[in-house]
């Protein structure tokens, strides 16, 4: 009997392919997501670090001091902003590439199990094929066993 061949092995290695691109993609949109992320922390540190350094400049009544730490709590408020946007956008993009990658691992594994499935039928036609050939092999036995008895009787 033939060799077990799957036709849509090209297709299967096509969404093994898919799926390890997937991967890699996910990777480095996961990696971008925590470089966001921890952007954000930083600018909400120094933002908290801006607003108690203002604070003391409150205590102390220092005016252009005031106006100063004032400004750097504004731009930090905003750097804050940004940096939780792009921490946003990146979270979201993060959930498209995650999709991506669930959808090629889908579809790589109902290959694979169609695969898997083929083969066992592959494996079950063959071992009726050799049961039929055994079985064909003993009826032929037994066929010539019985015509050397006939004959031996007869003689």
């Amino acid at each position: 009997m033939a060799p077990f061949i799957f036709n849509l092995q090209p297709l299967l290695d096509l969404r093994e392919r898919t799926e390890e691109d997937r991967k890699r993609e996910y990777g480095i949109g996961l990696r971008l997501y925590e470089e966001a992320m921890a952007d954000l922390r930083r600018a909400q540190e120094e933002h908290a670090e801006s607003l108690r350094r203002l604070r003391e400049r409150i205590m102390n009544a220092d005016a252009r001091a005031m106006e100063d730490a004032y400004a750097e709590v504004t731009y930090l408020r905003d750097l804050v902003a940004r940096a939780r946007q792009i921490a946003d956008q990146a979270e979201q993009q993060l959930e498209a590439m995650r999709q991506r990658l669930l959808n090629a691992t889908r579809e790589k594994n109902v290959m694979q199990k169609l695969k898997e499935r083929r083969h066992e039928a592959y494996l079950e036609e063959r071992r009726l094929r050799e049961e039929q050939e055994i079985d064909d092999a003993n009826v032929l036995r037994i066929g010539r066993e019985l015509l050397l008895r006939r004959d031996s009787e007869i003689l």
